[in-house]
């Protein structure tokens, strides 16, 4: 927030800003720093995450490289997406996450498949090749030593893993097709769909490289770095990168053919350095074969004790004797990318396991997790029983809970119903990401343009119909309200009184409310009396209530509400003109034998 306030609001001076910050984008991305140069800009928040077992330390960056990063990644994306279409989905591709989640779920369904493997935390050279990142804690005269492919916190992370991980995957492809194991490939797809716009922002969180003990012999001063652009550096060296037009048709070309063809129906599906592969299992173990072959060679070592094959229960002895000869896991059930893959009774229990700890952020499950209403039941209790009453400093009835668990411009309190949510959520996601999922599976080679519409009228299409369900859920609860509440709601909706609860909070817009002030103006907004009101008016004992308070002259409110607006506008106007010629309370003619003064609020000059 202070970083976009320094960028865009102080005109000539934000000006300079932004064209230093550019050219130090640009100096990162096309040179190589000396590391004392950019030690401080690169230095990170450690936190721990924990891996069960161990833990890893990941840091988090400043500000400013994270918009370094973001720019040199809107500008490097369309290259990636060139080069590695859905081969490889960490590379920015809208709703590709989701999409991988519910084509491997479709496959898996699919009675030709018999098994999902997950070669899960293997050991990637890409988290290795840098040299020792030192994360130092405070109080403490050591410090721990991590071995990082990219800098702690290096926005562009995703896009080393994308580029690095490409020769990787053309070569397992190669290497199952001689055992006669087709698998189609989505890269360097045909640009025909796209219209050259790729501005979207990655919604995939980078995710962090493993942190390793130092080796002996390892220096204590640490490597030149190349600041943010790390990936960026990679990419020259990735077959594919820059390919032209003519290559990229007889590659599509070429992509739905094999997706076309009736061969095996091995397939592979890659998030930065986490992989999986689905088929039958005898194909599977010619995958997993060919990757530990194959892949010390360019780096990635699985690690045989974290890995998982997930299989029909019918079929679980027959992997067991296939599989447990080379250290693998058999489970019937597993969580894949955030999601589920599995038998019926793990899913329930992984919702179970997820709702129990949930506080926010449930949205990414209930769109790759089929959910039902039993499953929720505990989440939505708790809002109902616990949130709703905290907020508002009083119990709720079980109506108004329906009526606050609506968006805002309906009149409510902008929290969502999970149980309406979960039901749109999760059509809505398949619907969406219906290009994605096609690629995945191998089925269609990946067109961006068809994708990004596809997108569009998925979200639009289901935005209208949880409006029109939302508008009827409101009408069922407001007929049982009686007329008083019932006028005051209908108005929060039509007059569209509901900016100030949508509002970011900022000091230096002055919009952010205390405790108290939210608490009561969410009172009222719901026709309900804020706690804490007094019995009576202090001044002319009547009974106080919202509207007494506010038509009392008296009371006070009134006069303060004026002088409110007044000091407001007087600041609005001194923003845009100077505080020097913004005066408050001017007398302009003083009152004579029988008739009053005339006095301004606010005198401006100079305008």
């Amino acid at each position: 927030n202070f970083w976009q306030t320094f960028l865009f609001r102080y005109d000539a001076k934000s000006d300079r800003l932004r064209a230093a910050v550019a050219s130090l984008v640009s100096t990162l991305t096309n040179t190589i720093v000396p590391w004392d140069n950019i030690k401080a800009l690169r230095a990170c928040r450690i936190i721990a995450l924990d891996k069960c077992p161990g833990v890893r330390p990941i840091g988090v960056g400043e500000v400013l490289s994270r918009l370094a990063g973001k720019c040199m990644a809107m500008v490097t994306r369309s290259d990636l997406k060139t080069t590695c279409g859905t081969d490889q989905l960490c590379i920015g591709v809208k709703g590709g996450l989701e999409g991988a989640v519910h084509a491997v779920n479709d496959l898996f369904q699919e009675d030709e498949t018999e098994g999902l493997l997950l070669p899960r935390c293997s050991r990637y050279v890409f988290n290795t090749y840098r040299g020792f990142a030192a994360p130092h804690l405070q109080g403490s005269a050591g410090c721990l030593w991590s071995c990082e492919g990219v800098t702690q916190g290096d926005s562009m992370a995703m896009f080393v893993y994308a580029c690095g991980s490409l020769p990787l995957i053309h070569a397992l492809r190669a290497a199952c097709a001689e055992e006669g194991y087709e698998m189609p490939s989505s890269g360097a797809w045909d640009e025909s769909g796209s219209d050259g716009s790729e501005s979207d922002m990655d919604e995939n969180e980078n995710a962090p490289s493993e942190a390793q003990e130092k080796p002996e012999g390892a220096s204590d001063t640490p490597p030149e770095a190349e600041g943010d652009g790390a990936g960026i550096c990679v990419c020259s060296d990735v077959e594919g990168v820059g390919v032209g037009k003519e290559e990229r048709e007889s590659s599509s070309v070429s992509s739905a053919s094999s997706a076309s063809s009736s061969g095996a129906s091995l397939r592979q599906c890659w998030y930065a350095d986490d992989t999986s592969a689905l088929d039958k299992l005898h194909g599977i173990l010619v995958w997993f074969r060919a990757l530990r072959r194959i892949g010390p060679s360019y780096g990635y070592h699985p690690e045989i004790a974290k890995c998982f094959l997930v299989v029909k229960p019918e079929l679980e002895q027959i992997a067991r004797e296939l599989f447990e000869p080379e250290g693998v896991q058999i489970v019937t059930g597993k969580r894949f990318l955030g999601g589920y893959v599995g038998d019926e009774g793990g899913r329930v229990a992984f919702l179970g396991e997820k709702i129990e700890g949930w506080v926010h952020g449930w949205d990414y499950v209930f769109r790759v997790v089929l959910t039902d209403e039993c499953a929720l039941s505990p989440l939505r209790e708790a809002i109902a029983k616990e949130l709703l009453p905290a907020l508002l400093g009083g119990p709720v009835t079980p109506s108004e809970v329906d009526l606050m668990l609506l968006p805002a411009r309906f009149g409510s309190t902008g929290i969502r119903d999970l149980l309406d949510r979960a039901a749109a959520a999760y059509p809505a996601s398949r619907a969406s990401t219906k290009v994605v999922s096609k690629s995945v599976q191998g089925k269609a080679p990946f067109h961006p343009g068809d994708h990004r519409a596809t997108i569009r009228y998925a979200l639009t299409n289901s935005k209208q119909q949880q409006d029109v369900a939302n508008k009827t859920k409101r009408e069922v609860v407001l007929s049982h309200i009686d007329r008083r509440r019932h006028r005051v709601l209908s108005r929060s909706a039509e007059y569209k009184t509901s900016g100030w609860l949508t509002t970011l909070p900022s000091t230096d817009n002055n919009t952010g409310l205390d405790a108290v002030e939210f608490r009561d103006a969410l009172n009222m907004r719901c026709g309900r009396h804020p706690p804490g009101l007094a019995a009576r008016c202090d001044h002319c004992n009547q009974p106080l209530t919202v509207d007494h308070a506010l038509c009392c002259k008296r009371y006070g409110l009134m006069i303060r509400r004026h002088d409110e607006l007044r000091d407001t506008f007087a600041e609005l106007i001194g923003m845009a003109w100077g505080d020097a010629g913004v005066r408050r309370e001017v007398v302009l003619k003083e009152g004579e034998e029988g008739e009053g003064g005339v006095r301004a609020d606010i005198v401006a000059r100079g305008v």
